[in-house]
């Protein structure tokens, strides 16, 4: 079967797995403050337990960085670069303390 792909990848994977980065980045910082955490297809949220997310951050490539990959939140304004995993896990945490 040349020529035939056996195995497409959905369109959102490759945001995925930044996402699912992040989130790993972020697990212990979200449980030490005892806030949910979801990954659900090509978005993140953090939440008070029971409550509606109040932090939100999606991953797709921005025109005017070449295309690049970057995290951004839930108002669409672009966080950080989606390679930059360490600083976008400090920045989402941040938005997440003041959920507290």
């Amino acid at each position: 079967m040349a020529g035939i792909n056996a195995f497409t990848e959905p369109p959102h994977a490759p945001r995925r797995v930044q996402l699912s980065r992040l989130a790993e980045s972020l697990r212990g910082d979200v449980t030490e403050l005892q806030l949910d955490l979801d990954l659900w297809e090509a978005k993140l949220t953090i939440a008070r337990p029971g409550e509606l997310p109040d932090v939100t951050v999606t991953c797709r490539s921005r025109p005017d960085d070449g295309g690049r990959r970057w995290f951004f939140d839930g108002s669409g304004r672009p966080i950080i670069e989606a390679d930059n995993i360490a600083d976008a896990a400090l920045m989402v945490r941040d938005r997440a303390v003041s959920l507290r």
